[in-house]
């Protein structure tokens, strides 16, 4: 099948996307590979990559790609230069280097204020530095200004973190209220269940 979709970098990644996606994994692994040696790299593809370097584990074979997009930093627009920050971040995230990831999140807000899911990611490494009040302001702010947009079970997902930081600071009126919320919004996360159930019972 590979040989019907030619040699094009986009193309292989796609193909990789796919074989991987059905369990071909080996395939997909061989594919990806010779995605990655295309230069100039299409941005399409630098985000396959550096996606699929994430979920397998891969953080610094990620960063590498991100370099080498960053290199054309001229071809790109706004948006794209400041996904390029923000993935950055998650790969410094998932290596735990918090501040690294920090200072990444926030370059790509300075480049794109608009990018709403970097406040997300910062709460969470707020979150995991124990920094809560930030984390709390950061979920807060996403709430505010795009929750009502967002999928019910995104919106519920949101909920669920702001009331895990608010529990980490004791305020478990407010953690009760936006498990409630989540569990409202979304019916079906176990989480906004269980929480509203226990808290509930030890706190009204």
């Amino acid at each position: 099948m590979g040989a019907f979709l030619g040699e094009e970098p986009l193309s292989r990644a796609l193909f990789a996307e796919f074989l991987w996606n059905h369990g071909y994994k080996e395939q997909s692994e061989k594919e990806f590979s010779e995605a990655a040696k295309g230069r100039p790299i299409n941005y399409r593809v630098g985000e396959l990559l550096v996606q699929h370097f994430f979920r397998t584990g891969r953080p610094p074979a990620a960063r590498q790609i991100l370099g080498v997009l960053d290199k054309q930093s001229s071809e790109w627009s706004p948006t794209e230069k400041a996904r390029i920050r923000y993935f950055e971040g998650q790969s410094y995230f998932l290596e735990k280097r918090y501040q690294e990831a920090i200072a990444s999140y926030e370059v790509a807000l300075s480049i794109d204020p608009g990018m709403f899911y970097v406040h997300e990611a910062l709460g969470k490494v707020f979150a995991e530095t124990g920094d809560y009040d930030r984390a709390i302001a950061r979920l807060r702010f996403l709430l505010a200004k795009s929750g009502s947009a967002l999928p019910p079970q995104e919106a519920a997902e949101l909920r669920v973190e702001l009331g895990q930081a608010y529990e980490k600071k004791n305020l478990f009126v407010q953690a009760l209220s936006e498990y409630f919320q989540a569990s409202k919004l979304d019916p079906a996360n176990e989480m906004a269940q269980k929480r509203a159930a226990e808290l509930g019972k030890e706190h009204l």
